[in-house]
């Protein structure tokens, strides 16, 4: 493990973003596809994997520091509400950047 237990966890100002139906199951669909062993936890090794399938390269420190942030819980892994608190600004931005789109090709 990359990151100590004893490293105190930095306050992240994260606004729970709230996801549209649609998107929570896009959420679910990855973080099943992301849970290689279907414990319904997510990893250091299976965030990389996914990371590195999506095309990333990603160094193990920074795997480890995403899991180290975005773990409410504080065991090491990832579980589904986490995993959606850490994608859910990514969904959301997604979905704004739709909406304007769809809104330009109206003018």
């Amino acid at each position: 493990q990359l990151i100590p237990e004893t490293m105190p966890r930095k306050k992240v100002d994260r606004k729970k973003v709230k996801l549209t139906p649609e998107q929570r199951v896009e959420c679910r669909e990855a973080f099943d596809l992301f849970d290689l062993d279907g414990s319904g936890e997510i990893d250091e090794q299976e965030l990389k994997m996914a990371f590195k399938q999506l095309g990333f390269e990603s160094r193990d420190k920074d795997i480890a520091k995403m899991i180290h942030l975005a773990d409410a819980s504080g065991d090491g892994t990832l579980d589904f509400d986490e995993f959606c608190d850490m994608v859910g600004p990514f969904l959301s931005n997604k979905e704004t950047e739709l909406s304007a789109e769809r809104g330009f090709r109206l003018l």
